[in-house]
């Protein structure tokens, strides 16, 4: 016990002594806080670009009123109220045809991006 107390108050008069001298250390020291920092900014950026990214939905071209719901991570009863906002009378699982789609989506500030059903079956089968 005694031994590692020591070897702790030894390190702390070594820190203590490299501050005082403005050793190489503290140089390290202030890279790595600027290193640290950049790497920080370049999150940032990279998670900027994605949110763009991320404001465009890909649908085939009918979808219930439930699954553009969860593509666009609000509740079904917000898609239902913008859609009798615009007029338009839908259930849960009714299928919605592509303009509707565009402006439901529009109105939580979406792009919508259509693509058919042989494109999403060669995706999936790329991913697999």
């Amino acid at each position: 016990r005694v031994h590692g107390d020591t070897k702790a108050i030894q390190d702390k008069i070594r820190e203590t002594q490299a501050k005082l001298t403005g050793s190489t250390r503290s140089k390290n020291l202030k890279a790595k806080y600027r290193r640290n920092k950049r790497d920080e900014m370049a999150e940032k950026r990279a998670a900027a670009e994605n949110a763009e990214q991320s404001n465009v939905i890909q649908v085939t071209e009918f979808i219930s009123v439930s699954e553009l719901a969860g593509l666009l991570d609000v509740s079904f009863a917000e898609i239902i109220g913008k859609c009798m906002g615009l007029g338009i009378m839908v259930s849960i699982n009714q299928r919605l045809d592509a303009e509707v789609i565009e402006l439901v989506s529009s109105e939580f500030g979406y792009d919508v991006e259509f693509i058919n059903l042989e494109q999403e079956a060669d995706e999936k089968k790329k991913k697999k």
